[in-house]
């Protein structure tokens, strides 16, 4: 059986959430994603045609991520068109959701390389 391994991890960065104050207001969060995809790819030197799926757990799908935000920020930072992305709604267990899909698709044997977000 394979195993399904966590090779690196970056996070989005944080500050003060509100809509007319808030740090990060006028940055859409699919940029922000794609700038952790990305950061993913250069540290760890991947070949983003590699990667096969791109899984982000998203509570509230609403304005630019409506559009299946997964397969958006994956198209966006470079990943290959052939690659799928996915959009996980399980409101505050949705990206440990996308973790454990994505586990279970690589033990599987299904894929092999899959980026998890949320």
């Amino acid at each position: 059986m394979k195993s399904a391994v966590v090779v690196d991890c970056v996070r989005t960065p944080i500050g003060r959430s509100h809509r007319d104050k808030g740090w990060f207001r006028d940055i859409r969060s699919d940029d922000l994603a794609v700038a952790c995809v990305q950061a993913l790819v250069e540290r760890t030197g991947i070949d983003p045609q590699a990667i096969e799926d791109v899984l982000l757990g998203n509570t509230n799908q609403t304005l630019e991520q409506g559009m299946n935000v997964g397969r958006t920020v994956g198209l966006m930072a470079g990943v290959g068109v052939g690659a799928g992305g996915a959009t996980i709604n399980r409101l505050c267990g949705s990206s440990l959701q996308a973790l454990n899909q994505a586990a279970h698709a690589i033990i599987a044997g299904a894929e092999d390389v899959q980026i998890v977000g949320g």
